[in-house]
């Protein structure tokens, strides 16, 4: 039907995001370029930073962006956040990547986790 109307692709929900990145360089003839992945091992200290939760208010702060997908605010706020506090630093870092994948619902479904958490703490 989407075809038929005039559209040059379709994508079923729940969209993949390698078929709509495939679909986007195919209908805009371009070719990606990727960022290379540092499987570097980490060293001593990054394996010995304890990680810390940050208080409730500073989760629901970060679900807000993430829950309206908004990646730039939410990347924002966390580089806000690790300045004022580099404490919480090893806490923000998977979010951060997670951000940078566009996982906006893994990001999501992890601060609900510790809101949960906080809640069956508190």
């Amino acid at each position: 039907m989407a075809l038929n109307s005039g559209g040059d692709d379709f994508l079923t929900k729940s969209v993949n995001a390698n078929a709509l990145f495939t679909s986007l360089a195919n209908q805009l003839q371009i070719t990606w370029t990727y960022e290379a992945v540092n499987d570097r091992e980490p060293h001593a200290e990054e394996l010995s930073t304890p990680v810390v939760v940050p208080p409730r208010q500073v989760l629901e702060s970060l679900l807000k962006p993430a829950q309206e997908a908004d990646i730039q605010a939410l990347r924002t706020l966390l580089a806000e956040l690790t300045k004022a506090e580099p404490t919480y630093r090893p806490f923000f870092k998977p979010i951060l990547q997670l951000s940078r994948q566009f996982q906006i619902e893994e990001i999501e479904t992890l601060l609900q986790k510790y809101l949960t958490e906080d809640l069956h703490r508190g």
